[in-house]
């Protein structure tokens, strides 16, 4: 599957979003030797933000993730997520599929903090970049 679709209210802050890198063979990638590591963030309207993400452990899992803070989920809508793994050899460097994320408005104005990661895990083959 291309696509993963997850909900998040609107003004969510705390919300760990983690990804597993995994290669088009459906295998976990070794993302330890990583000089950086990103999530990709478009808004509905089209504008993208890039956020810096972290190991959950010690890469061999292929997790990364970013904790939401305030100004990151800052529109309703259909949103779009894509992983960004750089090797500290500098020659490789992958793109995650395109996920769907869904920011639903809230009852009253007032920002969520969500407890549980949002896990887009195992859906989401890389592709080198020439």
């Amino acid at each position: 599957m291309a696509f993963l679709s997850k909900v998040l209210q609107l003004f969510d802050t705390g919300t760990e979003i983690v990804l597993r890198i995994i290669d088009p063979a459906g295998e976990v990638v070794n993302i330890g030797e990583t000089a950086r590591l990103a999530i990709i963030f478009a808004r509905p309207n089209g504008t993208t933000f890039t956020r810096e993400a972290t190991l959950v452990t010690d890469g061999a899992d292929g997790l990364l993730r970013y904790t939401t803070v305030g100004g990151d989920i800052d529109a309703a809508g259909q949103w779009k997520l894509q992983g960004l793994v750089q090797f500290s050899n500098g020659t490789q460097k992958f793109r995650s599929r395109v996920l769907l994320m869904t920011v639903e408005r809230n009852v009253s104005g007032d920002s969520v903090i969500c407890p549980q990661p949002l896990d887009f895990s195992l859906e989401i083959p890389t592709v080198a970049i020439a």
